[in-house]
């Protein structure tokens, strides 16, 4: 699913489920794989049903679809704690995806250095 959250409304919900999916991971889900995970982006469909959330885990991580994985089982949650941080009528379905981008930057300056 890709989404063209081109519209300001769109925009502005993705900004605050990215923060409010923050608050909640940091304070009130318990992840069995606790790991350093960083919210990179939001993407919204035109309807704001769905969303697609991407995440940035920590590079000493081995099992990164485990983490995904279990986010993703645990998403009716996450959306249901999300409706104490966040005035929106509706909360979209939760749909978290790995950042591959900062694993590929990493490796382009690994790249880089050595020649």
């Amino acid at each position: 699913m890709i989404y063209k959250s081109e519209n300001f409304r769109n925009l502005k919900v993705a900004s605050v489920l990215n923060r409010a999916i923050s608050k909640v991971l940091m304070q009130d889900i318990c992840l069995a794989n606790s790991h350093l995970i960083t919210i990179s982006k939001v993407e919204v469909s035109n309807d704001i049903r769905n969303a697609n959330v991407f995440i940035i885990i920590s590079q000493d991580c081995t099992d990164k679809e485990a983490i995904i994985k279990e986010l993703n089982d645990s998403s009716y949650f996450i959306r249901k704690a999300i409706f104490s941080y966040v005035d929106l009528r509706y909360i979209p379905r939760l749909y978290f995806k790995p950042d591959y981008c900062f694993d590929n930057l990493v490796r382009i300056n690994q790249i880089l250095e050595s020649q």
